[in-house]
Order: structure tokens, then C-alpha cells, then sequence
């Protein structure tokens, strides 16, 4: 699961470079879901990750809504 909500994340990141906002936001909140699980059972490990995707969750909601 790593690995899937990092290629989220990073799918997100690509999919607001080609304008697809609502696409993009799909994504990182999927991403943010898995990575909070993730850090809840290994905080150590995933919560700059869990952090990070928020952030960009975050970005992508406020310059979506523009």
C-alpha cells in the first residue's frame, strides 16, 4: 500500500500540470487516506509522508477552486 498512495501522490502532482483538477484531487485524497492508516500503525515511517500528501491536498483544493 506504500507504494500505491506515493504513485497517487505523485499522480496527483502530474494531473494538476495538465490542468485536471478535480482528477488531481481525487488522488491525493486517496492518497492521504491510505497514508493515514499508514502512519497510524507506523508513525515513525510515514508521517512526513502523511504530511507531505496533506500539503498537497491542501494546495490542490485552494488552486482548484480558482
Amino acid at each position: 500500500m506504500p507504494d500505491l498512495a506515493m504513485a497517487l501522490s505523485d499522480q496527483s502532482i502530474r494531473l494538476v500540470g495538465l490542468g485536471r483538477w478535480e482528477e488531481a484531487l481525487t488522488a491525493i485524497t486517496w492518497a492521504v487516506e491510505m497514508y493515514q492508516g499508514l502512519a497510524g500503525r507506523w508513525p515513525d515511517v510515514f508521517a512526513t509522508a502523511l504530511d507531505t500528501a496533506r500539503q498537497t491536498l491542501a494546495f490542490i483544493e485552494d488552486m482548484g477552486a480558482e
